[in-house]
């Protein structure tokens, strides 16, 4: 029977390379590597303002894009470089925080490392506040080990919020699991109103909901977007096979 680790070091449908296999195969092959290179072909639209970049709004429909073939495929019509090379933050993909993780982990499934993407909510960026978030987990097996890391993160980020934590290795109190959550709302530990995007802006138990749900497709594989599952982008033949590994 095939193991936990076994199963998160093989890619998915959504984490798949595709045609993009040569390329990857000459990328760092370390997470702080892979994170840097990642931070340089992609942009967050709501952090864009950070590096002076102003959106044009026929781009946002990059945030359609579910698959990591696609998306790199987008990557390369906007500059035809090899991925190790950064972009000029106006021509980098425009993601959020679920691509970069979703990115993060494909590449080291590629490599056959175990990979993860996890759902839930971050504490560094807003004082008092559970921000909702993904990131990625990879097997560090030399520590045995599953280690979080933050790769959207960078120097910019990291003044613009004034994190100073590790985001290479994210504390057990810095980013809490979307299942982890749920069971502290469910015994009254916490506040539905402390969960959302902001303190000032949408919250509520709704982003806890809808995480647990999110964190469970993609413990199975299945790193779903909202905006694809709203809009009916995953393809109606694709059966969700459940495969309850302990998150641990």
């Amino acid at each position: 029977m095939q193991t936990s680790l076994e199963y998160y070091a093989c890619s998915g449908h959504i984490t798949d390379v595709g045609a993009a296999a040569e390329e990857i195969n000459r990328l760092p092959s370390t997470i702080p590597g892979l994170c840097h290179l990642i931070q340089g072909v992609v942009l967050h639209p709501f952090e864009a303002h950070h590096y002076g970049v102003k959106v044009p709004r026929k781009r946002w429909q990059e945030l359609d894009l579910c698959e990591v073939a696609s998306m790199l495929q987008r990557l390369w019509e906007l500059e035809p470089a090899p991925l190790d090379i950064q972009c000029s933050s106006e021509k980098r993909l425009l993601g959020n925080c679920r691509d970069y993780a979703t990115l993060l982990c494909a590449f080291p499934r590629f490599q056959q490392i175990p990979a993860r993407v996890r759902y839930g909510f971050a504490t560094y960026f807003e004082a008092n506040f559970y921000t909702d978030h993904v990131v990625c987990e990879y097997w560090n097996r030399h520590q045995q080990r599953w280690i979080l890391v933050d790769a959207q993160i960078d120097e910019v980020l990291r003044h613009a919020y004034g994190i100073s934590l590790n985001t290479l290795d994210l504390p057990q109190d810095a980013f809490l699991l979307a299942g982890h959550a749920w069971q502290l709302y469910r015994s009254a530990t916490v506040a539905p109103t402390d969960f959302g995007i902001s303190s000032s802006g949408p919250r509520g138990v709704a982003f806890m909901r809808t995480g647990v749900l999110h964190e469970l497709a993609a413990l199975n594989k299945v790193e779903w977007r909202n905006s694809a599952r709203r809009r009916g982008r995953q393809k109606s033949t694709r059966v969700l096979r459940l495969r309850f590994w302990r998150a641990t």
